[in-house]
C-alpha cells in the first residue's frame, strides 16, 4: 500500500482509475492490462504534439505500455493493450527524465501515465532533486478520477487530455465506458484549475511557475558573454562571407561567362557539328598549306572555338579577339591581336585564366605530349599537337613571338600557344606557357576530325562534345531571384503574422519564456511571426536572398573596388 497526496493507493485492490477494477496488481494485470510495474513503449524526443508542447527541439515523450480505455480506434493498440514495452524501475525512469533533458527536450511528456500514477509522482520528485528542470506535462484519455488529478497539483505544469465523447452511448459503444463524458468533465475541471483557467490570479500564478522553471534551466548569461557571444556571431558571419566569395569567385563567375559564351555562340551562323545530335561523319586530313580563317577580327569577335579531348569529353571554349581581362573574364579564352590567326604560319597565341571564370586553363599541367588541341573557325578544323611547356616571367613576351623557338627568326611552323597563370591557387607571379603545332586540318563541311569522334553500339559516328548549358547559366541575373525570395519571404511572413502573430515575443512579455541572450540571428529569428518550422523557413529566405544579393552586387562591387580584392580576383566590371 502507498500513500500519496490526497488518496490512497492498494495495488492488491486497485482503484486508481474510474474503472475501480479492484484487481491485484501484484499478481496479475487490471483493465488497464498491466501489473504494478511499470512497462514503457518508447521515450524520445517527439516533434508532433501541438507545437506549444513540441516547441524547437520536440517533446520528450516516455509512452507508458497500457490504457483503461481500449478503445477499438486505438492508434497504439500495441502500446494500449500492453503487448508492447519494456519493464524499467522507477530509478531508470529518473534516468530516463535527465537524458531527454540533456537531449534539450522542451518538456517530460508523459502519455498515458494514469495507471502508474504513484510510481510517476515520486520518480518525478526524485528527478526534481537530481536537475529536473523543464516543465512536466500530463497527456491522458482525459479518463481519470479527479482525486488523482489532485495529486498531480505542483507536479504536473500542462495538462493534455483528450475529451474523446459527449455522447454516453458512443462511450459505451466504441470504449465500454458509459461514463466517460461525466467523468471527463470532472477531471477537465480539476486540470484547469490547476494550471490557471479563466480566473487571472491562478494563470498568473501558473505562468510565474512555468517561467521559473524555464529560467532555472537556462539562466540568463552576463553581458559580458552577451557581448563575446555577438562578437562570435559577427566572426561567423565574416567567415561564412568570406567563404561565399571563394565560391563567386571559383563558381560564380564562371556560370556567368558560361552564359556569355552561349550568348556569343547563338549571336554567329555557324553550323552545328552534332549535325543537331544526329551521325555525322569525320572529316577528311587535308594536304597543303591550311587556309588562314579569320583574315581579321575587330575586338569581342568570335574567331574560334577550341577542344582540348585531355581537359574532358564536354569541353569546349570560345576564343575571342582581345585579352583584355574584360574579354577573358566574360568570353573565355582571348587572342593576342598582335599574334597570328588560325592556320597561318607563325604563333597563334591564346591566353585565359587558370583559376576563376570558368578557369579555362585551369588543367593545363594535364597535357601529354601527342595530345590533340582543336581549334574550329567558321569553316575550317585546325588540329595541333601538344608538344611542351615551360614558366617563364611576365615580362618573358618572346612566347608570343611569330617564332617563340627563336624570336629573332621568321617563323616557319603552323603553332599554337597557350598562355596562363602560374601559380593556380595563389598571387601570379609568372605564367604557364604550353605549346602545340598544327598536324593537319579539315573542312567543317566534311564533318568533324576523329580526335572527336566516338561511336555508339550500332558503329554510327557521333560528335563527342555536345553544348549543354548547365543549369546555373541558365538562370541569368541573380536580381529576379533576390526579389522572388524577397517576395515569397513577404507572402510567408503576412500570412504567418495573420495565423500565429509572433508567440515566442508574446511569451517573453507575459514572462512565460524567459529573455533571451542577446543575439543577431535569435533575435532576427525571433523577429519572424508563426510556429518554429515558419520562423525557421523565414529566417532561411532572408539569409539566401542575402547570399544572392552579395553575388549579384556586393561581390563584384567589392572585386572591383578593394585593391587586394581586384588584385586576387582579376575583376573588372563588364561594360
Amino acid at each position: 500500500m502507498e500513500e500519496n497526496k490526497h488518496f490512497t493507493i492498494d495495488w492488491t485492490n486497485c482503484r486508481l482509475c474510474p474503472r475501480e477494477c479492484g484487481a491485484d496488481r501484484t499478481r496479475g494485470f487490471g483493465a488497464c492490462k498491466v501489473g504494478n510495474t511499470i512497462t514503457a513503449a518508447r521515450a524520445a524526443l517527439h516533434m508532433w504534439e501541438e507545437p506549444c508542447i513540441s516547441g524547437d527541439e520536440g517533446s520528450g515523450a516516455v509512452f507508458f505500455s497500457g490504457c483503461n480505455l481500449g478503445c477499438v480506434y486505438c492508434q497504439n493498440r500495441e502500446i494500449a493493450l500492453g503487448h508492447s514495452g519494456r519493464t524499467i524501475t522507477q530509478d531508470r525512469l529518473c534516468e530516463i527524465y535527465m537524458e531527454l533533458q540533456e537531449k534539450k527536450a522542451n518538456n517530460i511528456n508523459l502519455v498515458t501515465a494514469g495507471h502508474y500514477l504513484p510510481i510517476v509522482i515520486e520518480s518525478i520528485k526524485r528527478a526534481r532533486k537530481s536537475g529536473l528542470t523543464i516543465p512536466i506535462v500530463y497527456n491522458s484519455s482525459g479518463y481519470e478520477k479527479v482525486e488523482a488529478i489532485e495529486a498531480l497539483d505542483g507536479i504536473v505544469d500542462i495538462f493534455l487530455p483528450d475529451f474523446k465523447y459527449i455522447s454516453s452511448e458512443m462511450a459505451a459503444r466504441y470504449s465500454n465506458a458509459p461514463d466517460y463524458p461525466e467523468v471527463a468533465k470532472r477531471a477537465l475541471a480539476q486540470m484547469v484549475k490547476q494550471t490557471g483557467g479563466a480566473d487571472p490570479a491562478n494563470a498568473s500564478r501558473a505562468r510565474s511557475r512555468r517561467a521559473a522553471v524555464r529560467g532555472a534551466s537556462s539562466p540568463q548569461r552576463s553581458p559580458a558573454w552577451q557581448a563575446l557571444g555577438i562578437c562570435a556571431e559577427l566572426l561567423i558571419t565574416a567567415a561564412v562571407i568570406c567563404a561565399l566569395y571563394i565560391v563567386w569567385q571559383m563558381w560564380w563567375t564562371g556560370v556567368e561567362a558560361e552564359r556569355a559564351q552561349n550568348e556569343t555562340t547563338q549571336s554567329v551562323d555557324w553550323s552545328d557539328p552534332s549535325n543537331n545530335g544526329g551521325t555525322v561523319t569525320i572529316a577528311k586530313a587535308q594536304e597543303g598549306d591550311a587556309p588562314v580563317q579569320p583574315k581579321d577580327a575587330k575586338y569581342g569577335d568570335l574567331i574560334a572555338q577550341i577542344y582540348i579531348p585531355r581537359f574532358g569529353s564536354q569541353w569546349h571554349r570560345n576564343i575571342v579577339e582581345g585579352t583584355t581581362l574584360e574579354q577573358l573574364n566574360r568570353h573565355g579564352l582571348g587572342h593576342y591581336d598582335t599574334t597570328q590567326m588560325p592556320g597561318q604560319v607563325g604563333n597563334f597565341a591564346v591566353a585565359g585564366h587558370r583559376n576563376g571564370y570558368g578557369q579555362p586553363l585551369g588543367d593545363v599541367d594535364k597535357l601529354q605530349e601527342g595530345d590533340p588541341i582543336i581549334v574550329r573557325t567558321k569553316d575550317y578544323w585546325y588540329v595541333y599537337h601538344y608538344t611542351r611547356y615551360e614558366i617563364v616571367l611576365p615580362t618573358d613576351v618572346h612566347v608570343i613571338a611569330p617564332n617563340p623557338e627563336d624570336s629573332t627568326a621568321n617563323p616557319t611552323k603552323r603553332m599554337i600557344t597557350l598562355t596562363t597563370c602560374e601559380p593556380k591557387y595563389s598571387t601570379p607571379t609568372h605564367r604557364w606557357i604550353s605549346y602545340g603545332e598544327l598536324a593537319y586540318w579539315a573542312k567543317v563541311s566534311d564533318g568533324v576530325p576523329k580526335e572527336l569522334a566516338t561511336t555508339d553500339s550500332s558503329g554510327a559516328v557521333m560528335f563527342s562534345t555536345t553544348e549543354t548549358p548547365s543549369i546555373a547559366s541558365r538562370i541569368g541575373s541573380l536580381d529576379k531571384v533576390v526579389f522572388g525570395a524577397l517576395v515569397v519571404w513577404l507572402v510567408l511572413f503576412i500570412a504567418a503574422a495573420v495565423a500565429w502573430r509572433w508567440p515566442v515575443l508574446r511569451e517573453i512579455r507575459a514572462g512565460e519564456r524567459r529573455r533571451p541572450d542577446a543575439s543577431i540571428y535569435g533575435g532576427l529569428l525571433r523577429l519572424q511571426p508563426g510556429v518554429a518550422p515558419i520562423r525557421w523557413l523565414l529566417l532561411a529566405l532572408l539569409l539566401f536572398a542575402a547570399a544572392a544579393a552579395l553575388f549579384q552586387w556586393g561581390f563584384p562591387w567589392a572585386a572591383a573596388n578593394i585593391p587586394f580584392l581586384q588584385q586576387m580576383s582579376n575583376f573588372v566590371a563588364a561594360s
